[in-house]
């Protein structure tokens, strides 16, 4: 049975979840009853079995709620557990009785819960029993295995009662009576945002509902209707997205869908749908509309994630949403006058682990933002000192200054107050959120403490307790479990007081504010003041002025706290915000305090770039540069290999000392984040882009140009950025990605060369490393030197599906060895993967077993020979569109959707499939018609990287996929035409909100404005950022196709390329581009977003 249940994965077909779910519990049952001595159990009731007396089979592990007990049953259940009430409080019972108990118990939760707070001697009243806590729980366990049913623990807590309140599945009086109108409200808010969400689960559920908790009638509010809301959620949204994986993505059709797939789809539900209002209730949430541009505001998560003894720090990023900042003065309103489709990229130190574009950003008509995340997955591995600061980017500028995305602000460096995320089977946690970094009182319990190893924990009330988690007696953390309240300090003498279990969550922040020595930074992170900062408190959401003896300071090292009057704070200082009745510390933060006119000055002599020091009157050590008297350093700006000038104060009256950073603003050079140079002509990749910076000393523009295979420039494949200072290399990933896939070649290359008159370039390849191939295995070229590395594959059978062989760590960076890797039956593509990064040129593989039969036919395909597999695939995708309103066909372009959707950085080019979108246009419009909302983005992407653009597309063929989907989905729902109107209508519009180019070939009218008013404008806006140095490639060859335009030459390229894509689209010309036409039409198109889709609308409807 788990063979079979494995075998499904991947599968794509519309019974395969259900078939998935029987063999999984089919699975189960045969071992239960192996461990047991007894044959597997059946659906039917066994007389045999004691359960027959009450219509039901053999405990089969499935949930209590589906096995549908009958009324007359329900009745006789709880008649014989009263007969056994006097055995049961004597704690003589058997395990019939609990498992009959549990049964009851969780049909009564179903029936009668009214909301409210629930204790085992309510539920047991009904029955007659009457048991201490201790044994109360014994008896559900006991209960619970018998059933085969899992624990159920959130946030790392055991909850019996919650776990049997779940079994019943929704209450319902939840749905019915004087207040059953809360319980759509709140559901539906809870399933808009897990749409959303890149991976719902049932722990994800009951924390989204938490924070919509005002909705549900204080009676009801508590953990068990938390429970069961969060399980019916899931069941909802799990069916959604299969719903939309079949294309069905609009109201009363997912329901008729579903009818038509798995008729008992309703009974699957943790929710008794024979009442009227039940079934009314659950149509209504699985036809619930998707928010458009995500639900609430954008948001990042910090996480804490196992890996053996040590836990690996992440972000998780919300972009699905209002742009907002972590500062509530910053606004976003006045760019909607100059711009209006924006491009967001992590920015400063947060771009050294965060690569690429990350969302789409417009405006909307009430003068807010909405982001569009552009990736499907958004968890990297960024350290918790990092800030995730992000930067808004259009035509090749940032818009204006890096800000702080909500939740990212970096974490403290001691102490660490978490929640459990995800648990193990033996109930430790393998997944934290951190969600405070010092005292303060949490909703959760238990909580978690991530500490250093010489803290102590301690119960500060007598209902607490604490317990080291901690498996490494050599580790330099501690990972303490927490209820109730604990005190948590170390050696200095610090304490925290941290409370789990709360009615809400209390933070508490101090926050500095002050200035700094302009351009410096410390070389550990730590801010920089000149004087002493002023000090805020931030109490939850509110921000106030200290009072009393809150604040303390005190010099780094110091045990003694000393107060605000007591000194005047220089040097590496911390700062305390302690209780004044207990004087535990509440929060703490630090930074360094320089002399008020501190400050490091900049001149230029001859080849020399002078550094001098001013206002420090102490001792001073450079690390770099030649010495010019006093406190003054030389650099020459040809041969320095540093991007900064380093050096150490030391304070007076010890032996602290702080590494400050001042940058030099010499030739213009592209640089290790660690400030040294990377050497010219130097080589880098997309997958490390991320390591390097770009420096200038002024405002300066880079260029990037694709070279062909005899490196001679490629006309109008070329891009240019203009950076005021400082360009993480990360942020143009994407566009480097752009040029490099466009060729068509994986081993392209792009030279970068600043324009600055001096001769320095280097160059960007799509891949970092070679996987050589000898009689040993695998070898990487060059050595690999990333901790994130890792082994993983595609099966040709099945290339969507991508398998993780393990790391490739520290030892074998180190002692490079052949990776000798059998990945299973057939052909394989291995590489070296990162996170999203791909570090090596995919290489074939073929396993030591015989391929086996694949479970598609685009699989088959690509199983075939090498040498005929284009020919083999084209015919494929040839005979889909002759007929593609087959239900073959339309299996096959299902396949080729999924295969786009999990490319997660491989370039399309790695399958010969995508390349087909070039030479047959219909099939782009045929999978987006076909594709569920999160699948529409990275589909949209793949033109990017291919010789092909979406508006190139002539509108008659969007206009033959339109009906194709629009027959398929009448033929299927016949008596719900209005409803398919409506699907048809909400694809459109999905397309749209990702692409708006696409309105007049998909039947949307364009603009009445003349195309000149439209490119007038244009100029008026956007003038200054219109490349005017490179040659026009639409004339003189259509010269007869394009207008006149009264303004000057050097714009026409840029006018020029909306008015013949439109004409193209139009089917006014058949001639095809050439190269340099298509690439330009698309430089356009993501250059200049606003002017390209009015242009293109308007003369799309100029006949």
């Amino acid at each position: 049975m788990r063979t079979i249940a494995a075998g499904l994965d991947g599968r794509t077909e519309s019974w395969v979840t259900l078939a998935k779910i029987k063999a999984i519990a089919a699975g189960r049952a045969l071992e239960a009853a192996h461990a047991g001595g007894q044959p597997p159990a059946t659906t039917i009731p066994d007389r045999s079995h004691w359960l027959s007396r009450y219509g039901l089979p053999r405990p089969d592990g499935r949930p209590l709620h589906r096995y549908a007990l009958s009324d007359a049953a329900y009745a006789q259940v709880e008649a014989d557990l009263r007969a056994r009430a006097a055995s049961i409080n004597a704690e003589l019972s058997s395990d019939h009785d609990a498992a009959l108990f549990v049964l009851w118990a969780a049909e009564w939760f179903r029936r009668n819960y009214a909301g409210g707070l629930q204790r085992w001697a309510d539920v047991g009243r009904a029955v007659n029993v009457s048991l201490e806590q201790s044994s109360w729980r014994k008896l559900a366990d006991r209960g619970l295995r018998y059933w085969r049913l899992p624990e159920l623990r959130l946030n790392g807590m055991h909850r019996r009662l919650a776990a049997i309140a779940r079994q019943g599945g929704f209450p319902v009086a939840a749905i019915g009576g004087a207040q059953g109108g809360w319980a759509a409200n709140f559901l539906q808010k809870l399933i808009v945002q897990l749409l959303e969400h890149p991976e719902p689960t049932t722990a994800v559920a009951e924390e989204l509902g938490r924070e919509h908790e005002l909705a549900i009638p204080g009676l009801w509010r508590h953990e068990e209707i938390f429970a069961v809301s969060a399980e019916l959620a899931i069941g909802i949204v799990e069916l959604r997205r299969e719903a939309e994986a079949g294309g069905v993505t609009e109201g009363v059709l997912i329901s008729a869908w579903l009818d038509k797939t798995h008729p008992d789809w309703r009974r699957n539900l943790p929710l008794a749908v024979d009442d009227a209002g039940a079934r009314q209730l659950v149509d209504g949430l699985i036809s619930v509309e998707r928010l458009k541009g995500g639900a609430g505001a954008i948001r990042a998560r910090r996480f804490l994630l196992a890996q053996g003894s040590v836990w690996r720090e992440q972000v998780e990023l919300h972009l699905d949403g209002d742009l907002v900042s972590a500062d509530p003065t910053h606004s976003f309103k006045s760019l909607a006058r100059d711009w209006s489709r924006l491009r967001l990229f992590a920015s400063d130190e947060a771009a050294q682990y965060i690569s690429g574009e990350l969302a789409v950003v417009e405006p909307s008509q009430d003068g807010r933002w909405t982001c569009m995340a552009s990736r499907p997955s958004l968890r990297f591995d960024v350290p918790a000192h990092v800030p995730l600061t992000a930067e808004l980017r259009g035509e090749g500028v940032r818009v204006m200054a890096p800000f702080l995305l909500p939740g990212g602000e970096a974490g403290g460096r001691e102490l660490r107050v978490c929640t459990a995320e995800d648990v193990a089977p033996d109930g430790s946690p393998t997944r934290l959120e951190v969600i405070g970094y010092g005292s303060g009182g949490y909703r959760a319990e238990p909580i978690y403490l991530d500490a250093p190893a010489t803290w102590v924990a301690e119960p500060h009330e007598t209902d607490s307790a604490c317990r080291d988690l901690s498996s490494d007696a050599n580790s330099d953390r501690r990972l303490w479990e927490v209820f109730g309240a604990v005190v948590v300090g170390g050696e200095d003498g610090d304490r925290f007081l941290v409370r789990a279990g709360q009615t809400g969550d209390q933070r508490d922040q101090i926050v500095l504010d002050g200035a700094a020595p302009e351009g410096c930074v410390s070389g550990d992170g730590r801010a920089l003041y000149c004087g002493v900062p002023t000090i805020r408190l931030r109490q939850g959401p509110q921000m106030r002025m200290p009072r009393g003896r809150e604040i303390w300071w005190r010099l780094k090292g110091e045990r003694e706290w000393r107060s605000q009057t007591q000194g005047r704070p220089l040097g590496s200082c911390e700062f305390a915000w302690r209780d004044e009745a207990t004087l535990h510390v509440r929060c703490k933060t630090e930074a360094i305090v320089l002399p008020v006119d501190f400050g490091v000055r900049r001149s230029l002599s001859g080849p020399w770039v002078m550094m001098t020091i001013d206002g420090w009157p102490h001792d001073v050590t450079a690390t770099c540069g030649e010495p010019n008297g006093g406190l003054e350093w030389r650099f020459h700006r040809e041969h320095t290999a540093f991007s900064h000038f380093e050096f150490d104060l030391r304070f007076p009256g010890g032996s602290e000392t702080a590494q400050i950073r001042a940058p030099l603003k010499g030739h213009a050079w592209i640089y290790e984040w660690t400030g040294r140079r990377l050497q010219r002509d130097g080589r880098l990749s997309l997958a490390t882009l991320n390591q390097f910076v770009a420096r200038t000393p002024s405002r300066i523009e880079l260029w990037a140009e694709l070279l062909d295979a005899n490196r001679r420039p490629v006309p109008q494949a070329n891009a240019r950025w203009i950076i005021d200072e400082e360009l993480p290399m990360s942020v143009i990933a994407d566009d480097l990605a752009v040029m490099l896939r466009s060729s068509g070649r994986l081993d392209a290359r792009v030279r970068l060369d600043f324009n600055d008159s001096q001769d320095h370039h280097w160059y960007v390849s799509e891949f970092a490393h070679e996987l050589d191939s000898d009689p040993a295995g695998l070898t990487p070229r060059p050595a690999v030197l990333d901790p994130l590395a890792r082994i993983v594959g595609r099966p040709f059978a099945d290339a969507a599906r991508e398998t993780d062989f393990g790391p490739y760590g520290e030892r074998e960076q180190l002692n490079p060895r052949p990776i000798d890797l059998n990945p299973g039956p057939g052909a394989w593509l291995i590489y070296l993967r990162a996170n999203d990064r791909v570090l090596s040129r995919p290489r074939v593989v073929n396993g030591s077993e015989a391929p086996r039969m694949a479970p598609t036919a685009l699989g088959r395909a690509m199983l075939s020979d090498p040498s005929e597999r284009s020919a083999v695939l084209a015919a494929l995708v040839d005979r889909a569109l002759a007929d593609p309103g087959h239900e073959d066909s339309r299996e096959i372009i299902r396949s080729i959707a999924k295969l786009a959707v999990s490319l997660n950085g491989l370039p399309p080019s790695t399958f010969d499939v995508f390349r087909l979108l070039e030479t047959f246009p219909l099939l782009g419009p045929m999978i987006l018609y076909g594709a569920a909302a999160n699948e529409i983005e990275p589909i949209l992407r793949l033109a990017d990287n291919l010789k092909m653009a979406w508006c190139l597309v002539p509108q008659s063929y969007w206009k033959e996929a339109w009906e194709v989907w629009g027959e398929h989905f009448s033929a299927t729902f016949p008596d719900n035409l209005g409803d398919v109107a409506k699907l048809m209508t909400g694809k459109r519009a999905a397309l749209l909100h990702h692409e708006p180019s696409l309105a007049p070939l998909l039947g949307m009218s364009g603009s009445s404005e003349p195309i000149t008013v439209i490119a007038n404008s244009f100029l008026n806006r956007s003038g200054d950022r219109i490349r005017t140095e490179i040659s026009n490639p639409f004339r003189p060859r259509f010269e007869a196709l394009l207008p006149n335009w009264p303004f000057g030459r050097q714009f026409w390229r840029a006018a020029d390329a909306p008015i013949l894509a439109a004409r193209i689209a139009r089917g006014e010309m058949t001639e095809p581009l050439g190269d340099d036409e298509l690439t330009a039409i698309k430089d356009i198109a993501r250059a200049h977003p606003r002017y390209f889709t009015a242009a293109f609308a308007a003369q799309f409807g100029a006949w």
